[in-house]
Formats: C-alpha cells, structure tokens, sequence
C-alpha cells in the first residue's frame, strides 16, 4: 500500500517544479521564496509519508504480538498432547512472552507499580563539631 509517489518520483516532481520556477520567475527574490515555499511542502510531504510507515510499522508489531501470544496457546496444547518436552515447552513460552513483551508493552510486558508504599521520615541532623568533646 502506497500513501504517496515514491521518493524518486517525487524528488523528480519538485525538481521540474524548481527549474520551471527559476525559469519563469523574473524577480530573484520572489523565485527563491517560492523555491524555499516547494522545499517546505517537499518536506512536509516527506513527514507524512514517515508518520503513515511509523503507524503502518507500530500496528505491525501489534499484530506479530498477538500472534506470539496465540502461539503460547498451541504451544501449550502440545505439551498437553504429549508431542512436546515439558522444559522444551516452558523455554519456547518464556521466549515467546520475551519477544512479545518487547513488542507491545503495554500489554504484555511486566506491571511495574510505581507507588510510594512506605513512610518518609524526614528529620533535622544537628552539626557535631570534630574535636569537641
């Protein structure tokens, strides 16, 4: 699936964009500012594009997590089934939660609590002075 032209084609756009604007343009000043405004929308075009692959990339590892996770299951079937080694079993769950843990965090990664639970005693240390006694 493709969001916009490629990158060739695109830099191959703004190229004959810039030469038919430097070509047509009289005033210098006005050219570079309309060069500088293509270069901006050039840019912008480019961020997009970044933005869809990185939502495109995110829901992928959202996706292989879950089949990671589905795995688990068929995974545990075999041990139950007797076709797979206990241990061997437990090893290729704990990879799979690893890797999946590492892909999607949030759900299935390690809770880490980050509340306060004891009590701060705070409290005022008088100076000793070193050779009084």
């Amino acid at each position: 699936m493709r969001y916009a032209p490629a990158r060739e084609e695109q830099a191959d756009f703004y190229a004959d964009e810039i030469v038919t604007i430097a070509d047509t343009e009289p005033d210098a000043a006005i050219a570079r500012v309309r060069i500088d405004a293509l270069a901006d929308q050039y840019a912008r075009a480019r961020l997009l594009q970044a933005d869809a692959l990185a939502a495109t990339i995110a829901r992928a590892r959202d996706l292989q997590a879950d089949a990671l996770d589905d795995d688990i299951a068929g995974v545990v079937e075999e041990i139950r089934n007797g076709t797979l080694d206990a241990n061997a079993g437990r090893v290729i769950i704990w990879a799979h939660q690893w890797r999946a843990a590492k892909m999607r965090p949030k759900r299935y990664g390690d809770k880490i609590d980050h509340k306060h639970s004891g009590s701060l005693v705070i409290g005022i240390r008088q100076n000793e002075r070193v050779g009084d006694e």
